[in-house]
């Protein structure tokens, strides 16, 4: 999973191939919900590790073979989680949801 994790962050075709599109999830920013689709991508630049842990709070865990983030501030309405699966032994990200309000 890292070396997958690391190439996910900094490789942007890679990025896109590893997303299972349509992806589970929505953004919710300012009361607009929208759905994930290829088109209109953009790219995951940051993993947890370049999280500034002074303003965010951050969680991993695996789950039933799927490995879970979240990234969120305490009653603040601000949530990003994002689930990774492994489909034919390469992984690819399946869940995202972006919450901003």
């Amino acid at each position: 999973f890292t070396s997958f994790y690391q190439r996910f962050h900094r490789d942007s075709l890679f990025q896109v191939q590893r997303v299972r599109f349509p992806v589970n999830g929505y953004a919710i920013e300012g009361g607009r919900i929208s759905a994930w689709t290829k088109e209109d991508w953009s790219m995951h630049k940051n993993g947890l590790e370049q999280i500034d842990t002074s303003v965010y709070l951050t969680e991993r865990y695996e789950r039933h073979g799927i490995i879970q983030e979240r990234i969120y501030q305490t009653d603040s309405g601000v949530l990003i989680e994002r689930h990774f699966s492994k489909f034919q032994n390469q992984w690819f990200l399946t869940f995202y949801l972006y919450v901003f309000l």
